[in-house]
């Protein structure tokens, strides 16, 4: 009986540890939603972990996941790396590319690093197509044609206040679906 007990708990354990690299992604993403980033980038973690130890790079987006949590908690460097890893990929979809850029311009900006934001900028309006329209006034910017990714628009706001444009995301009015009016 208890030998029978034990084979019980230890396939429960190992069921518990085992958990598919799919599982801690779909947690992640989940606690990102839910801005809990701490455990987001633990459950990050484990899923690139299970990836990395199968040697199976087709799956840059949870890089892109894991950059976020990590750019959510100022961990600027270390989002880079996943955004550059994501970039590297040739699994990398139009969409995915476009919100790596996105983190990893809002890195560069939040360490000051300027041309590098500047040159990720450039290159999200190369992919997007229609180019993001900025227009300046004394006391607010406009901001058009931006993409209708759900994703673009919130890591646009955090790019605006991390580059200091504007203090705080209730400073930012959105117009419309692809224009925002940044105060000052």
């Amino acid at each position: 009986m208890k030998k029978l007990l034990s084979l019980i708990f230890s396939l429960i354990v190992l069921n518990v540890y085992s958990s598919p690299w799919e599982n801690h992604w779909i947690k992640g993403l989940q606690s990102l939603n839910e801005e809990n980033f701490t455990f987001a980038e633990q459950e990050l973690n484990l899923a690139i972990n299970q990836i990395e130890e199968k040697s199976d790079y087709s799956h840059p987006y949870v890089y892109i996941a894991r950059g976020n949590a990590l750019l959510h908690q100022k961990k600027y460097a270390q989002a880079i790396l996943d955004f550059n890893k994501a970039l590297a990929s040739a699994d990398l979809l139009k969409n995915d590319r476009l919100k790596s850029l996105m983190g990893r311009m809002s890195a560069y900006y939040s360490l000051d690093n300027n041309d590098k934001g500047e040159a990720d900028c450039m290159e999200i309006k190369k992919i997007s197509g229609d180019p993001i329209q900025m227009v300046t006034f004394d006391d607010k910017v406009v901001i058009r044609n931006l993409p209708e990714d759900a994703f673009f628009k919130s890591i646009t706001a955090k790019t605006l206040v991390a580059y200091k444009m504007c203090q705080n995301e209730s400073d930012i009015q959105v117009i419309d679906s692809d224009t925002r009016v940044v105060k000052k």
